[in-house]
């Protein structure tokens, strides 16, 4: 139904549609990742604590997430179309439920060693961060920042793990970190002139720090 109400010219452009089909998307995919979960427990047969966790991590690697990205870009819809308006605050409040399966996703995936698509969920989790206004300051932004850094690093992505670690050093994040991790991918990349430049930026600003 809120498919039809979607392609309805009365109705399509509508905040409320967007909510509602926001909310239908979001439920969709909770509901498969219940029922991978279950079938997984089902299949191993223990209703310990330990593999009710991992039923739900194997669960995260498994699940198609269309219907996850659908819900996702409705509720930002909704946003642009009425930022104010009070459909708008649910719609936030949707977005961090979907920031919650995006971040799992990605740990799931890290976890199982799958780098890229990890990578992928990380940055898509950083961006909501974004878009929903999150301070570059906070504790939760911050670990965000460092976790998508460091994923696009181990996927091989050094043209995004650069900009990423650029990022913490324009916002000061991470201390002395960035700088040896940027000086390893500049001479990975053989290039000399940045790697050097990258550590004399980094000693001005932490010259006690022995890396």
């Amino acid at each position: 139904a809120i498919d039809e109400a979607a392609a309805n010219d009365k109705t399509k452009d509508e905040p409320k549609m967007f909510l509602y089909k926001g909310d239908v998307y979001m439920t969709l995919y909770a509901h498969q990742l219940s029922a991978i979960s279950k079938k997984i427990l089902m299949s191993n047969g223990k209703m310990t604590a330990q593999a009710v966790q991992e039923s739900q991590t194997k669960a995260y690697i498994q699940a198609d997430t269309t219907y996850l990205m659908t819900a996702v870009n409705s509720f930002m819809e909704v946003i642009q179309l009425a930022p104010k308006d009070f459909y708008a605050d649910e719609a936030r409040q949707g977005l961090q439920q979907c920031s919650t399966h995006l971040a799992n996703k990605a740990i799931a995936d890290y976890n199982n060693g799958n780098y890229k698509s990890s990578f992928i969920f990380f940055e898509k989790t950083l961006n909501l961060a974004k878009a929903q206004g999150a301070a570059d300051t906070s504790r939760a932004y911050v670990q965000l920042l460092q976790n998508t850094a460091l994923t696009a690093q181990k996927a091989g992505n050094n043209p995004k793990a650069i900009s990423y670690y650029n990022q913490m050093i324009s916002s000061k994040l991470g201390g002395a970190a960035p700088y040896s991790t940027l000086f390893k991918l500049y001479i990975d990349q053989k290039d000399t002139a940045k790697a050097l430049d990258i550590v004399k930026q980094g000693r001005v600003v932490y010259p006690d720090d022995v890396d």
